[in-house]
């Protein structure tokens, strides 16, 4: 069976880092994504893959070759327009013959091939989509299906309020070439998830969906790359996307360090949690905590790194900061005693003086922002309180954007102009220090706020629940009063005679809670 490998996004979610490089080939650890994802279908005797590509073309071929490194055959089909998802493989319906794995170029999965095809030619399927538990799948398309299998409803990003089942689509799919006749020809992007699979499913079509089990990550914001890199340090990729000798020695042994070749690291240089590509330069007493540094990095005498991603031949100066969630793009020069802010943003080919400070650039940060407002969570330890006072205004300018969808639905209150929010905090040491610079956000951001402490977690939940709050912020304890794990939600009621949900669904209501550590 071939393999036909999604690659042709702009991966605009990932700027500024793929306005150089294809996000499928951005690092996880010392191989690219889409090298991982070909180490795991070659491991189930997938040979034959299709690319189809549409951004950067050139940089796939010279990464990949023609998959002899990897003891396969590629065919590269390029294409002049971005069709997206189902509109790129209708393009090449001339070489669909037959039964064919599809699976996107930026989701890291163990889904049992061969298993799920038995099951598909045993359902005479359409379509197979892998599925996998969420816990909040509001950034992804969710399914109602029958206890055998059958898809009776697809919903692409739902809202809290839609959410009727907690398994989302995995990104991989078996289909036949009888598909292609449901793909439109529009010359426009086309997308499975939003104008192929919801029309099939409300057609009952044999539209089935496969459970899977096991790893799972979509590669498609700044975040959930960093993180990737982080469970490829710490052991949680399996076996499957590692190449032998990382697995080898991952049995071994966790330095949760990675290094390329040609690095030169100063003894006295202190390195945590990061990965370190080919050919980086780290001075002594520089500081790197959780962070990604790509090829060619050079980072001089005091500099400070922390949860960040630098892109290629990034030159950071003395005593540089970089704070938590930053991002450098290519061949940016960052000067001496300069301060990125977390979520700060410096473009490819940027210069940064001396002393200047970069603030946060984005009004929420990439690839939180449905989780962010959408009932997900934003979990960190040792927030600052730039990054607080900035998270408050930019929940609080969300939100009162939002106030007249939520009046309309009875959500918030109707007095006055402002959002109304609650934030609710526990009784800790260091709590006033959190809350100082996210209530000043909020009211930056021209709303109500009404504060609650000391407040357990259900005192915050019933109060939110009670009251026609806009939204509510709950800033928690786990357990180490320096460390703290904020939740954030956006207040949408579940309705009145509570969310239909699938047998065996374990999506819930939403609630503002703290995340366990």
């Amino acid at each position: 069976m071939k393999a036909i490998l999604l690659a042709g996004g702009m991966g605009t979610r990932l700027h500024p880092l793929t306005l150089t490089r294809p996000k499928p080939l951005l690092p996880i650890g010392n191989l690219p994504i889409i090298a991982r994802i070909i180490l795991a279908l070659r491991r189930q005797n997938i040979r034959e893959f299709l690319f189809l590509l549409h951004y950067q073309p050139e940089a796939f071929l010279a990464q990949l070759g023609n998959g002899e490194a990897f003891d396969a055959a590629f065919e590269y089909y390029i294409l002049e327009k971005d069709l997206s998802t189902a509109g790129s493989v209708r393009f090449i319906r001339e070489q669909i013959h037959e039964t064919c794995l599809i699976h996107a170029a930026d989701i890291l999965t163990e889904a049992p091939v061969a298993a799920m095809l038995e099951f598909h030619r045993s359902k005479r399927s359409l379509a197979t989509i892998a599925l996998c538990p969420q816990p909040a799948p509001l950034s992804f398309g969710i399914v109602r299906r029958q206890p055998e299998g059958r898809i009776l409803q697809f919903l692409e990003k739902p809202t809290w309020p839609e959410v009727f089942s907690d398994w989302v689509n995995a990104g991989v799919y078996i289909i036949e070439p009888e598909l292609l006749d449901h793909i439109p020809e529009s010359g426009e992007q086309v997308y499975f998830e939003k104008h192929v699979f919801p029309q099939l499913a409300a057609k009952a079509a044999p539209l089935y969906g496969f459970p899977i089990q096991g790893y799972w990550r979509d590669v498609g914001t700044p975040e959930d790359l960093r993180v990737a890199n982080l469970e490829f340090l710490d052991g949680k990729l399996t076996a499957a996307f590692l190449t032998r000798e990382e697995a080898a020695r991952h049995r071994q042994e966790r330095s949760y360090l990675a290094y390329g070749e040609g690095n030169r690291i100063a003894s006295t240089a202190l390195l945590s949690e990061s990965v370190i590509r080919s050919g980086c330069q780290i001075a002594p007493h520089t500081r790197i905590t959780r962070s990604v540094l790509l090829d060619e990095v050079s980072v001089l005498e005091g500099a400070t790194i922390d949860s960040a991603i630098v892109m290629d031949r990034v030159q950071i100066g003395p005593a540089a900061r970089l704070l938590p969630h930053s991002l450098v793009g290519e061949g940016a020069q960052i000067e001496a005693q300069s301060v990125i802010q977390a979520n700060g943003i410096v473009h490819p080919r940027q210069r940064v003086a001396s002393g200047q400070i970069v603030a946060t650039q984005r009004a929420l940060p990439v690839g939180y922002l449905r989780r962010l407002v959408d009932c997900g969570d934003l979990v960190a330890t040792d927030f600052s309180a730039d990054f607080l006072n900035w998270l408050g205004r930019s929940f609080g300018v969300h939100q009162t954007a939002q106030r007249p969808a939520l009046l309309e639905s009875g959500v918030a209150h109707t007095g006055g102009e402002a959002a109304s929010i609650l934030l609710a905090a526990a009784h800790t040491a260091g709590s006033a220090e959190e809350i100082a610079p996210l209530l000043a956000g909020l009211l930056a951001a021209g709303c109500e706020v009404a504060l609650l402490q000391p407040a357990s977690v259900p005192l915050a939940r019933q109060a939110l629940l009670s009251r026609r709050y806009a939204g509510g912020i709950y800033l928690g304890n786990a357990g180490d009063a320096c460390h703290l794990r904020a939740r954030v939600r956006r207040i949408v009621p579940p309705p009145r005679h509570g969310p239909v949900r699938e047998p065996g669904c374990r999506a819930s209501p939403p609630r503002i809670c703290e995340r366990p550590g």
